[in-house]
């Protein structure tokens, strides 16, 4: 037989252009920045390894190596003004 073994990592990454609170970071600056910027990478890895000597050959279609996905978030891309009385 085989086993399936699967090793996730989980990266984030936070923008330091324009951090800050929710209410005092929003929207985009006047170089196109976003506020709160955080960039998220899950990556995957799968092996199949052998259980038996006699085991049948590697079935077809499972798929091995590294998986990655990609997220990027932040506040909404308009320009944002508030006043600061609320």
């Amino acid at each position: 037989g085989w086993e399936v073994q699967v090793a996730l990592l989980l990266i984030s990454r936070r923008g330091s252009g324009r951090a800050g609170t929710r209410y005092n970071a929003r929207g985009l600056d006047d170089n196109g920045d976003v506020g709160n910027l955080i960039e998220t990478e899950q990556l995957a890895n799968i092996r199949l390894s052998r259980t038996r000597e006699d085991a049948a050959p590697c079935p077809a279609g499972c798929p091995q190596g590294w998986l990655s996905l990609v997220q990027i978030r932040g506040s909404v891309p308009l320009f944002w003004e508030q006043s600061q009385a609320g």
